[in-house]
């Protein structure tokens, strides 16, 4: 008996929402980190990386390593270290260096800026 189930595909894409999400989690970061409030700072950085986790994930089985993945709980333990201690100048390193992992899942996932050419315009 052939197979006659129809694949179904999404009817609405969640990415630009998504993007939008991103977008507004980093400019709270930025007020966060201006006023020096890392705790807050901290948890919207968790925040955002459940926004970007099943891309972290898909980037990690793509180049068939965790690494991603290990940096994040690597970067969370010397947080949860740092934050015990009260030591604010490695708290704000650790913070900054989350957060320009994320940035960076961000971008290697599509959903950062889009790079073109300076020439691409003129081509047309």
């Amino acid at each position: 008996m052939e197979d006659t189930k129809e694949k179904l595909v999404a009817a609405f894409d969640e990415s630009i929402l998504k993007i939008g999400r991103l977008h507004f989690g980093w400019l709270e970061c930025t007020r966060y980190r201006e006023h020096g409030n890392f705790h807050a700072w901290r948890w919207k950085l968790d925040t955002l990386y459940l926004e970007l986790s099943f891309e972290l994930e898909r980037l990690d089985i793509e180049n068939e390593n965790k690494i991603y993945q290990d940096m994040i709980k690597k970067l969370d333990a010397d947080a949860e270290l740092y934050f015990v201690r009260g030591d604010r100048v490695k708290i704000y390193a650790t913070l900054k260096e989350k957060e320009k992992l994320l940035r960076k899942v961000q971008q290697e996932s599509g959903m950062g800026a889009k790079h073109r050419s300076v020439y691409e315009d003129e081509m047309d």
